[in-house]
């Protein structure tokens, strides 16, 4: 599972119905982590053959009614031969404003 979700849901047949008509088989619903269930501050780093590594960082907060979450990444492999070099770099940042009787997703940039 994606360290940026808190859980994951599994809806078998039509128990998915509620995320569209086209779900009729099932559906996986990715719960995001939030300023209220994620740790202040989070860091995994990964390493492995073939000079792989990872590294991710992570971070929540709840000031008055806003209410962050922000995460950046980073992922190497050389591979076992030229062509499967890869690098990659993420980052993500979500802001959601929320009370007690609305929720708003400010922005996300990923």
């Amino acid at each position: 599972m994606s360290p940026l979700s808190s859980q994951a849901q599994v809806f078998r047949g039509a128990d998915a119905l509620k995320y569209g008509a086209l779900t009729l088989g099932g559906a996986i619903n990715l719960v995001p982590l939030t300023g209220y269930d994620a740790a202040p501050l989070q860091v995994r780093l990964e390493g492995g053959s073939y000079g792989f590594f990872r590294g991710d960082m992570s971070g929540g907060a709840v000031e008055g009614q806003f209410d962050e979450f922000g995460a950046i990444g980073f992922r190497a492999r050389e591979g076992f031969r030229s062509i499967a070099v890869r690098t990659q770099k993420s980052f993500l940042l979500i802001s959601v404003t929320s009370s007690a009787t609305t929720s708003r997703i400010d922005f996300i940039l990923r």
